[in-house]
């Protein structure tokens, strides 16, 4: 929206008429979940399961939706956060630069990230799938390119060499899905849109952790959520409870 926004405004001022408007990207404009009949786009823990065993997911593939998962990451905080800035500290939770001698038991893995959304820093936990997926990840890693990580590189890189981008992963999820026969397309007003989508495993992370009896300023935090007001500071003080 400010793309269109902004190109909007050169368009005009290029063609020698300045076009004066205010518009808010932050607030919330159409949504297509609006127009599904009453139906509610989701994404269970089976579906989850599904989509990675018989969507033929590669061993980057699973890597990344499971540290998507378990971390509450968007796309940008995965990207240009994660990606980059998860090495050294999970080297330096599990005590050894060397990802194959990580003792799973130490699993939660707690990596500190800055959520650029909402300018937030917060804990992302990552468990034993996850940890396990990200160390096959590293070893196809290092085969393809012949030397070890070290901290500034991306951990997770494409079939191109290259890091992850937002749009990329944006289209793992329904990618996945399609292969694996496990989606649904509806028609809304704006053109169609897909029931399993990258964003849904966010609202999979915090509906589980509610189910499963995690306080709710937990399940908030995990997402990378700020809290409702300031005298909130529980992930402060008492970070080793979220964790």
């Amino acid at each position: 929206m400010v793309n269109i926004y902004c190109g909007i405004m050169a368009y005009f001022g290029r063609n020698d008429y300045e076009l004066k408007f205010q518009f808010d990207a932050a607030v919330n404009h159409h949504d297509p979940k609006e127009d599904l009949n009453g139906e509610q786009l989701s994404l269970s823990l089976g579906d989850l399961q599904i989509i990675l065993d018989n969507g033929r997911a590669s061993l980057i593939d699973r890597a990344t939706i499971l540290c998507k998962f378990h971390g509450g990451l968007d796309n940008i905080t995965l990207t240009d956060r994660f990606n980059f800035e998860a090495w050294p500290q999970l080297v330096k939770w599990f005590g050894d630069d060397d990802h194959r001698r990580w003792d799973l038991k130490k699993c939660p893995a707690v990596v500190k990230l800055y959520r650029i959304k909402v300018n937030f820093e917060y804990n992302s936990m990552y468990d034993v799938d996850a940890i396990q997926a990200l160390q096959q990840a590293l070893t196809w890693r290092e085969k393809k390119t012949g030397h070890k990580m070290k901290s500034g590189d991306a951990m997770l890189l494409n079939e191109k060499m290259t890091p992850l981008t937002d749009r990329w992963v944006s289209d793992l999820v329904p990618k996945l899905s399609e292969r694996s026969g496990n989606q649904r397309i509806f028609k809304i007003l704006s053109g169609f849109t897909k029931e399993k989508k990258s964003h849904e495993l966010r609202d999979l992370l915090k509906s589980t952790l509610l189910v499963c009896g995690t306080m709710p300023y937990a399940a908030d935090h995990a997402l990378g959520h700020k809290p409702r007001d300031s005298y909130e500071k529980q992930a402060i003080l008492y970070p080793e409870k979220i964790r």
